[in-house]
Order: structure tokens, then C-alpha cells, then sequence
């Protein structure tokens, strides 16, 4: 092989490499379908393995928050947050979606761009809250639901 062709490879190599920011890496846990009412917070959880680079949340396929290794965010809609989570060699990300609408109901997804499927779940966003009935929202972890009673009735 001349060396043409083996700096051919090497750089065949080096570009496979680049393209797979989460080599080694894997999600461990995807997020869980939930239902929100409209005004309210959804919270969408995303655990992923060590060695991960980027984490992408994703609404109907459009990036709308980025994390990057080792926790810097970048918030491409303003609807959207997160908090970060290290626990021995897994990292969880929480996405938050402030005040939901109903065209907030969609396919969220979390990415780290490795071969294959990104796990995703549905938000779906029902009705308005008026303030005067009792709304449960219930997120991936059950300790954090939050029980929220109207006082303007």
C-alpha cells in the first residue's frame, strides 16, 4: 500500500471518528410519554452512559437545547431548559418546557448522535387550566409530580 493510500485511510478514520461524537457512549434511559395541561411545566428526563459528548433534545426532529459535555447548554428555544444530573458514570439530563401550549403536543427526542434509533416520547397538551380545578402533572419520576390547586375561584 503506498502512502497515498494510507493517508487515505487515516483520514477516513479520523472523519469516522469525528462524526461519532458519542463513541462508546449509549442512553441508558430514554424519555416517558407524558400529558400536560395547557400553562403548565413538562419535564422529559434522558440518561446516558460515560463517554458521551453531545446531548440533543429534540421537538418533531428540530434541535431546541444542546448539552455538551461536561454541562454546557445551548438553548435554541427559550420554551426550553434543563438541569443536569452526575451520578457515579451516568449523566441525566431533565429538559423543561415552561408553560406548555397546546402546539407543545409532539414527538421530544434525545439524541447523542450514535447509530441507530434515539429513544423519544410524546407530550400531549390538553385543554386550558382556568385556575379553579385541581391539574396533576405528572413527570418520568413520580416523586416529582406536583399537585396544584386554583386560588382565584
Amino acid at each position: 500500500m503506498d502512502s497515498l493510500q494510507k493517508c487515505s485511510w487515516m483520514t477516513l478514520g479520523i472523519l469516522v471518528f469525528l462524526t461519532e461524537p458519542g463513541l462508546g457512549s449509549s442512553i441508558i434511559e430514554g424519555p416517558s410519554n407524558l400529558t400536560a395541561l395547557v400553562g403548565m411545566e413538562a419535564h422529559f428526563n434522558c440518561t446516558v452512559s460515560e463517554g458521551w459528548q453531545i446531548l440533543i433534545w429534540l421537538f418533531e426532529g428540530q434541535p431546541v437545547l444542546s448539552v455538551i459535555y461536561p454541562g454546557k447548554v445551548i438553548i435554541t428555544d427559550q420554551s426550553y431548559n434543563q438541569q443536569g444530573y452526575n451520578k457515579s458514570t451516568m449523566f441525566t439530563s431533565e429538559l423543561k418546557i415552561y408553560n406548555v401550549q397546546l402546539n407543545n403536543s409532539g414527538r421530544i427526542e434525545c439524541s447523542i448522535q450514535t447509530m441507530g434509533d434515539s429513544p423519544y416520547a410524546f407530550l400531549s397538551v390538553q385543554g386550558e387550566w382556568t385556575g379553579c380545578e385541581l391539574a396533576i402533572q405528572y413527570t418520568f419520576n413520580p416523586k416529582h409530580a406536583q399537585q396544584i390547586t386554583g386560588s382565584n375561584c
